[in-house]
C-alpha cells in the first residue's frame, strides 16, 4: 500500500510558500484576513495495478484562494506553481464571496504519490 502521508506533508509546504505565513491551511483556517489559501485532498484521482496489487496513486484535491484585489497577480503565480507540481489541475471557477466579502479562486489538482 503507498503512503499518502509524505505527499500530503510535501504538498503542505508547497501551497504555504504561496502565501504569507499564516495565511495557508489544510481544510479550514480561522482568524485570518486576506489572502487566505485552503487546501485538501479529496480522493483517488487515477491508479494504476499491476502484479496483484497498486503500481501507483495519484491523490486528487481541491486549492481555495481568496483575496479582496481584482486581478491578483496571485491568481497567475498559483497556475505557474501548480504546473510545476502537479500532474495535472484545472482552474474550475472565480466568484465573489458575500460571506467574508472576498474573490474566491478554486483549482482541482492531481499529483502522483511517490
Amino acid at each position: 500500500m503507498r503512503q499518502i502521508q509524505p505527499e500530503l506533508e510535501k504538498l503542505d509546504r508547497f501551497f504555504k510558500s504561496m502565501v504569507p505565513e499564516g495565511h495557508c491551511a489544510h481544510y479550514q483556517i480561522k482568524g485570518t484576513s486576506a489572502p487566505i489559501m485552503v487546501w485538501g485532498e479529496a480522493s483517488d484521482a487515477y491508479d494504476k495495478y499491476g502484479d496483484d496489487g497498486m503500481d501507483y496513486q495519484t491523490i486528487q484535491g481541491r486549492l481555495y484562494y481568496e483575496t479582496d484585489r481584482d486581478f491578483d497577480p496571485v491568481f497567475d503565480q498559483i497556475q505557474e506553481a501548480l504546473d510545476l507540481k502537479m500532474d495535472t489541475w484545472r482552474w474550475t471557477e472565480s466568484y465573489y464571496n458575500p460571506e467574508n466579502d472576498l474573490i474566491r479562486h478554486c483549482w482541482i489538482w492531481a499529483v502522483e504519490c511517490a
